[in-house]
């Protein structure tokens, strides 16, 4: 165990040095926190931030969801297209409706809802489905609402999706080894390490 032991400690040495150690997202202390989880999932999803990262990430999320009808979800193209990302989203102007993540192309309009720890609302998701609807036929664009939860919803709209941390975990773990690992970048470990993070939510 000893030799073992010693022939580990210049690779361990290394990965410190390196950082390889180090989760930023627990060092933050985002802990379950679902505003600041979601908002970095945000970050991750956004093209300014995540860099070339975004869409294969974005991309591999949806993928993950269950639901009947994924031809409502944004294609590669749409994404390519460009899009915006927004948090604490209130997509009618009413702040009772607001909504964690949203995001819109030119012809989708995406809303996110995010639950970690807390409950779902008596008719909350049945209420973001129909202001959601309301705006995308306002823009002609067409609508999608994903539950992002531990559980599933109890009053899920009939044309919602679900998705469980472990499809975030999935979908982060894939696109940060989409490439060799002398090509990792930065947005590469960021998602690798937020897949590490939500291991358990």
């Amino acid at each position: 165990m000893s030799r073992t032991l010693e022939a580990l400690r210049p690779s361990l040495a290394h990965a410190r040095r390196s950082g390889a150690l180090t989760n930023v997202w627990t060092t933050a202390g985002l802990k379950r926190d679902e505003v600041r989880n979601a908002a970095v999932l945000a970050s991750l999803f956004n093209l300014l931030d995540a860099g070339d990262r975004a869409i294969p990430f974005l991309r591999a999320f949806l993928s993950e969801v269950e639901g009947a009808d994924h031809s409502r979800l944004p294609t590669l193209t749409e994404l390519e297209r460009g899009y915006s990302v927004q948090t604490e989203a209130c997509p009618l102007g009413a702040i009772d409706d607001r909504v964690d993540l949203s995001i819109e192309g030119a012809t989708f309009l995406l809303l996110i809802e995010v639950k970690i720890d807390a409950a779902e609302g008596p008719a909350q998701l049945c209420r973001y489905d129909e202001t959601l609807r309301r705006k995308a036929q306002a823009l002609g664009k067409r609508p999608a609402l994903i539950y992002l939860s531990p559980k599933p919803a109890r009053e899920p709209p009939p044309d919602a999706f679900y998705a469980d941390w472990s499809a975030v975990r999935r979908a982060a773990r894939r696109a940060s080894m989409a490439r060799p690992q002398a090509q990792r970048t930065f947005q590469d470990h960021l998602l690798a390490q937020f897949a590490e993070h939500v291991r358990n939510f």
